[in-house]
């Protein structure tokens, strides 16, 4: 009884809902009962298959969907439906099916004249529903219906003559053409668009082909030539494209031997594949459009558009610290405010580092400064315990913080908001990389706290080890002070701690203009400093470190870096032997050889979560020597060869001696004196002609590395290639057969008996003296030269100038200038021939040292002419 209570309590709540319910007119019911959706011409045809159908499938899409519906109720969205696709119907007889049938013959012919006939059914069942649905709107308007009732006769009898004709080729084969897949069609007329929704979606389900697989290889344009080498900052990404291309030319390959053997004799089909290759083809131009357009506003997303900098002098104070709050944040630091008299302190605190940041604030005049940064890192052990963070760190972090607040307290008139953003973005790289090493720091089985302390350990050392250097360098002057562009020639390069980033940064070479600019504005007065760990040089340290924040031209920097955690194998654990290798060398001391300092080190390589920028990422943290300062410069310019002295110096099995020099052409570029300078303009005094070297060049970026050793190494290396390059750019080249100088061409002088005795006793001065300037690469031919461990031999960068004898001597002279660690100068100058000019080899190099290389040819001709 309770159970039939239950049940009919719950059909009167079911009817008086029902009830309830407001009651649609007929026209509502109708519309909803209608299940019709315009579609594309490609879902709807019905002209694949076989003939002797097409009223039945033209009824399933026309008729069959108002079966039982009021047509006189049908909705004006539904009958615009209709006519669109009636119209891409009748469109695609005469572009898709009339073209197909003229170009084809035989069977293929038949098969598109049984399937035109289909679509012929098609269209005519479509307008017939037209138009009856518009006679059952005009009755029940009152409207008159003859006109419409004479078309629908008309159109009536010929779909009854076309589907005569339909099931006269019942069974035979239907074929429509495939160029459909070119086209969409809608308001009763073509469109051409390869970018159509329905089109990409049916593209992506086609296999792929010859063409889409070496398109998606040229989709991206990363592979530039002088980037495409493990030490490049964008080397993962070079790298997995170049695998990606390995393997496209092994399926083109495999691909192309297979259709040798295919016999293409449809012509149909070959003009179908044609085609789709163009179909395919402008696919492909459009996505690398939208890409290049993508890559385009992403670069463009990274400008800094300069800091919002309230004008209110109060509002400032408190805007001020907020940002460093922000930053501190972002990278994933606690930040915490305490409020104090006469200032504010900030707390950033990470898993073991924590940085006290000390603003001072004078809320009279609305103006906040940094009194002091305080680092220390929290040790946890039994009882707990904080150890001092580096004094030189908390200087560093002190002096980028004071920059930034200096800078957006300028006057207005002088305030400048783009260097402000540009000193922030500073702020926030500083306190993300010391996160990255305090997550490292967490992890006891690897260092722990070492991962901080390492840095100041480590330019204890080389600070030492470059005062030594210092003091050999200025015995064999006879100096007190060795000065700074020959002490840079010959040592192993001057460690600036906390340079313009919280790691150890190294002044690897400076040219003879930017020293001579150095030493005029900061010289270095006042007795030796024997207690001091620092290399007493001609320049003030402490004022080099200003000069150098700017970055001036004809300077040298990097900076040795731990990187953000990297999935590649491109460098492998440390396979460092110096016994094997012929760098680092030390001509200044044999006691540096016994030098070493490990840097730290994860022990399990699989170590995630430690990048703060992105979580749990994956990989290992690998020490980089940047010459790119952070990303702000290019790299240096390097040669093949130097490139693989690197190569050696990291990874002394990696037979790079073994491979033959590459050439230019496989790269696909010019020279790397081309890659070092693009010339424009001539140079007046001697007429220089310089043979580049037929060695590709590359930009050199970031270096891994795994002890100071290795890093020396590197350092030699790049010391020699940038004294290269700035001897180079002391001139101004231009392309040979370009006249791009304005001078007006000299006028011929009038040759007379004086003239030609001028010439006989080599006194007459011509206009130009031709000198030929070579670069030799030193490299041998592997094949008739051993490259094993033990012809490991350093190749001393040379420049080699050829110019004729003065007259009325025959010949040539050739001056050879190499760079020479071991030579008091660090260079060295060989000249043969030159007869009869004295000119002492320590003055040749004197010369070289403040920039004249390329000024040798004409002093020994002068100094001939002396003789």
């Amino acid at each position: 009884m309770a159970r039939f209570t239950f049940i009919a309590l719950a059909i009167s709540s079911l009817a008086a809902a029902v009830c309830g319910a407001p009651i649609p007119d007929s026209k509502a019911i109708a519309a909803r009962q209608v299940n019709f959706k315009e579609q594309s011409y490609a879902q709807f045809q019905i002209s694949d298959g076989v003939g002797g159908n097409a009223e039945a499938e033209a009824n399933a899409v026309f008729v069959d969907p108002f079966k039982g519906v009021d047509l006189a109720t049908i909705d004006d969205a539904t009958l615009t439906a209709l006519k669109n696709m009636r119209s891409a119907a009748e469109d695609a007889e005469t572009e898709l099916f009339n073209p197909a049938i003229d170009a084809a013959s035989g069977a293929d012919a038949d098969a598109l004249q049984v399937g035109k006939i289909k679509n012929k059914v098609l269209k005519l069942t479509g307008l017939s529903q037209v138009l009856k649905i518009q006679i059952a709107q005009a009755e029940a308007s009152g409207d008159d219906t003859a006109d419409l009732e004479d078309k629908l006769s008309e159109e009536q009898g010929k779909l009854t003559k076309n589907i005569a004709t339909d099931k006269k080729s019942a069974g035979a084969a239907s074929n429509l053409n495939s160029g459909y897949l070119l086209w969409e069609f809608g308001n009763g007329r073509r469109k051409r668009n390869a970018c159509r929704h329905d089109a990409l979606l049916l593209m992506n389900t086609l296999p792929p082909t010859l063409l889409s697989t070496i398109q998606n290889c040229k989709a991206d344009d990363a592979l530039a030539s002088n980037v495409t080498h493990p030490f490049a900052n964008s080397a993962d990404r070079a790298c997995g494209l170049l695998q990606d291309i390995i393997q496209a030319t092994d399926q083109v390959a495999n691909s192309l031997n297979l259709y040798l053997a295919t016999n293409f004799t449809n012509q149909k089909l070959v003009s179908s594949l044609r085609q789709q290759a163009a179909f395919s083809h402008s696919l492909h131009l459009s996505e690398q459009n939208v890409q290049q357009t993508v890559d385009t506003l992403r670069k463009r997303s990274t400008s800094r558009y300069g800091e919002d900098i309230p004008l209110d002098r109060l509002a400032l104070v408190e805007w001020c610290v907020s940002r460093f709050e922000v930053w501190g944040r972002e990278v994933g630091m606690e930040a915490f405010r305490e409020e104090k008299e006469g200032g504010i302190l900030l707390v950033f605190g990470g898993k073991v580092l924590v940085i006290d940041v000390d603003f001072s604030v004078d809320l009279t005049e609305g103006r906040v400064h940094i009194s002091g940064v305080k680092t220390s890192y929290a040790i946890s052990s039994g009882e707990g315990s904080t150890m001092n963070g580096s004094s030189s760190l908390d200087a560093f972090l002190k002096a980028s913080f004071q920059s930034f607040l200096s800078e957006v307290q300028n006057p207005e008139e002088i305030r400048n908001p783009i260097e402000a953003a540009r000193l922030g973005k500073a702020i926030a790289d500083e306190l993300g990389y010391l996160v990255m090493l305090d997550k490292l720091a967490e992890r006891k089985e690897d260092g722990g706290v070492r991962w901080f302390v390492d840095v100041d350990q480590l330019c204890s050392v080389v600070e030492t080890f470059a005062k030594s250097e210092a003091q050999a360098v200025a015995f064999s002057l006879g100096q007190d002070r060795p000065p700074l562009d020959i002490f840079l020639h010959r040592s192993h390069a001057l460690p600036l701690p906390y340079l313009s980033f919280p790691s150890l940064s190294f002044l690897v070479y400076m040219s003879p203009l930017a020293y001579l600019r150095a030493v005029r504005t900061f010289p270095q007065t006042g007795p030796i400093d024997s207690t001091s760990n620092h290399p007493q040089i001609d320049v003030s340290l402490t004022e080099l470190r200003s000069f150098l924040a700017d970055q001036p031209k004809g300077t040298t920097l990097c900076t040795l870096v731990l990187s953000p955690p990297i999935d590649t194998q491109l460098f492998p654990a440390s396979m460092s032997m110096p016994s094997l290798t012929a760098r680092p060398t030390f001509p200044l001391g044999a006691g540096g050889s016994d030098l070493e300092h490990v840097f730290p080190q994860l022990s399990d390589l699989s170590a995630s979560v430690l990048d703060a920028t992105v979580p749990d990422s994956s990989g290992h943290n690998i020490w980089m020597l940047d010459f790119t300062v952070n990303g702000q410069s290019r790299g240096i310019a390097m040669s093949q060869s130097r490139m693989r002295d690197i190569e050696l110096v990291i990874n002394p099995f990696s037979s790079m001696e073994a491979l033959s020099p590459v050439g230019m052409m496989s790269f696909g570029s010019g020279s790397w004196v081309d890659l070092l300078r693009s010339p424009t303009s001539s140079h007046p005094p001697l007429q220089l002609r310089l043979t580049a070297p037929e060695e590709p060049g590359f930009m050199l970026e970031k270096v891994p590395v795994h002890s100071m050793k290795e890093a020396w190494g590197v350092l030699e290396v790049v010391r020699e290639q940038c004294w290269l390059n700035e001897t180079l750019l002391s001139c101004q080249w231009s392309p040979e057969g370009l006249n791009l100088s304005s001078e007006q061409p000299p006028q011929d002088i009038e040759v007379n008996e004086d003239v030609l005795q001028a010439v006989l006793d080599g006194t007459f001065k011509p206009r130009k003296i031709p000198v030929n300037v070579s670069l030799p690469s030193g490299a041998t031919d592997p094949l008739f030269d051993s490259r094993d461990l033990d012809s490991m031999t350093r190749m001393r960068p040379r420049i080699v100038m050829t110019s004729p004898e003065r007259p009325p001597i025959s010949g040539l002279v050739e001056i050879n200038v190499s760079y020479d660690e071991t030579k008091p100068r660090g260079i060295s100058v060989d000249v043969s021939g030159a007869m009869g000019a004295d000119l002492k080899p320590e003055t040749m190099e004197e010369i070289c040292r403040r920039g004249g290389v390329l000024s040798l040819p004409g002093r020994i001709w002068a100094k001939a002419l002396e003789t």
